[in-house]
């Protein structure tokens, strides 16, 4: 034991320069592995203004450029809602199904959908709105419908968009 607070005392400096560029390493490490997810796609938790909120961060910035296979494509009724309205959501409208804040998302300019259908994090391409991701859950009564999501300032556009059939394209983007 002697040895060992020797040896610390002697080699105190280079231990601690090694234990700062294993840190640092690891901070590298870290920020590499958050960028790999974004360009993946994957839930992040991001913080802002003290409150925690998730957003599923798209594969690039701009998805419409991505190169996507269609898995599935079929025709549905396509309604739209407001998010963040109170008389069109639960009693936080602003959360997803899936623990999003979809308010910021939509405000940042991502576009999102419910859909019974498609697990959490499915791109979707529906027609007259383009790509937008799976978020959100309908009422269970409502199995095939696509149902995308404005911002709470948007009725009059959400009005004109829903109650329509339109082509639904199942996507997965690389």
């Amino acid at each position: 034991m002697n040895q060992l607070k020797a040896f610390i005392k002697k080699h105190k400096l280079k231990i601690i320069l090694s234990l700062g560029l294993l840190l640092a390493i690891g901070i590298i490490q870290f920020c590499n592995l958050f960028l790999a997810g974004v360009e993946a796609g994957v839930t992040k938790t991001f913080y802002a203004n003290a409150q925690e909120f998730q957003l599923i961060v798209p594969h690039k910035e701009q998805p419409e450029i991505e190169v996507c296979e269609v898995l599935d494509e079929y025709k549905t009724i396509v309604t739209a809602y407001n998010a963040g309205d109170p008389n069109q959501c639960d009693n936080s409208p602003c959360i997803a199904s899936n623990g999003e804040n979809i308010c910021t998302a939509l405000a940042l300019g991502y576009k999102r959908c419910a859909s019974n259908k498609y697990l959490f994090g499915t791109t979707l391409e529906v027609e007259g709105y383009g790509r937008c991701i799976v978020v959100d859950r309908m009422n269970k009564r409502f199995t095939d419908r696509v149902d995308v999501a404005f911002t709470a300032e948007k009725k009059t556009e959400a009005m004109a968009f829903g109650g329509h059939e339109r082509n639904i394209k199942v996507l997965r983007c690389k």
